[in-house]
């Protein structure tokens, strides 16, 4: 009888003894799944902090762009400018001469008289024909330095022509334009319409340059 209960005793220590490691190995356990939990939080965080600064960098680069397509198209009607003031300035020294030409010739009272008189009249001639040809070539020569410049300036214009009559097409950026006419800033019409700074600042560039 005694050596029953003594087998019984000892089950119960060993059966404590069990309990006893299951229950440290659970808590390790739990230690372990707490630390990555803590360890997928922060790798969730970062990746907000990341798209944040990437989403920030991206409203960056869309005002940028804007910027260098305003100064495209100032550059270009500049330069547009420049060369109708050229043209015009060109045009008067060539006016000028024959104005200055046009004279009543004098009466020729002899033969030889009359022979220096044609001469001189034909070397103002050939001069006129000379300073009207080197017109003709500069005007040529500056239709051809238009045609062939950069074509990034007239693929810009004919992206900002395309554009708007995109803008007109939808139906959010005619709601943009409106809310620029009443004077919102750029961060109230984006908070206001769901959309990036950097699409409402070209939206409004390309309503500016119109």
């Amino acid at each position: 009888m005694g050596a029953f209960y003594v087998t019984i005793i000892f089950l119960g220590v060993i059966l404590v003894a069990v309990s006893l490691f299951l229950i440290i190995m659970d808590r390790a356990n739990g230690k372990d799944f707490f630390k990555e939990f803590d360890r997928k939080k922060d790798e969730m965080f970062g990746l907000i902090q990341d798209s944040e600064e990437m989403i920030h960098e991206l409203n960056r680069m869309s005002d940028y762009v804007v910027t260098v397509i305003s100064e495209k198209n100032q550059e270009f009607f500049k330069k547009v400018k420049d060369l109708d003031n050229q043209d015009k300035v060109q045009e008067k020294p060539v006016n000028k001469i024959q104005q200055q030409t046009q004279i009543e010739e004098p009466v020729i009272s002899t033969p030889e008289l009359s022979a220096e008189v044609d001469k001189i009249n034909q070397q103002i001639n050939q001069d006129i024909q000379k300073l009207t040809n080197i017109q003709s070539y500069k005007n040529m020569q500056s239709g051809k330095k238009q045609q062939n410049e950069p074509t990034n300036e007239t693929i810009d214009t004919k992206e900002d022509d395309e554009k708007p009559s995109k803008l007109v097409l939808n139906s959010r950026r005619k709601q943009v334009l409106q809310l620029i006419e009443q004077g919102l800033s750029n961060d109230e019409i984006a908070e206001k319409m769901k959309m990036g700074k950097g699409e409402i600042g070209l939206i409004r560039g390309l309503s500016s340059s119109k």
